[in-house]
């Protein structure tokens, strides 16, 4: 019986301490973190997002930060409706509207306008 208590107490001993992520620092002044234990790390590589507007490159596997550089903003297009919007954090580029997007049917796939109208609302 102390051979199988043993035996399963030697088996999960292992698993208690490999936590993704190991010890964290994460405090104002820095996002890194010891990341000596994650998953993706043991192969080479840790799988690194792409750094936002808002928050550094870090890890799927432990999340850990890269660095603590924040990435630049990802602006959509503007359209006729809308001005250029950041995709992470919402913000405007700016209050300048974009063009109209006209399909071979002479419609404009954001707001509907008709070719021939438009034209004719410049006249």
């Amino acid at each position: 019986m102390k051979k199988l208590l043993a035996l399963g107490l030697l088996l999960t001993l292992p698993f208690s301490f490999s936590a993704c992520g190991g010890n964290t620092v994460n405090n104002e002044q820095s996002k890194t973190t010891n990341t000596s234990n994650c998953p993706a790390s043991q192969y080479g590589n840790h799988d690194w997002n792409r750094a936002t507007c808002q928050e550094p490159q870090k890890c799927e596997e432990c999340n850990a930060y890269k660095n603590d550089e924040l990435g630049t903003h990802y602006w959509s297009d503007a359209t006729c409706q809308r001005p250029s919007k950041c995709a992470d954090c919402g913000t405007y580029k700016d209050d300048k509207l974009g063009t109209h997007n006209f399909l071979s049917d002479g419609e404009c796939v954001h707001c509907g306008i008709k070719y021939e109208d438009y034209i004719n609302s410049k006249e």
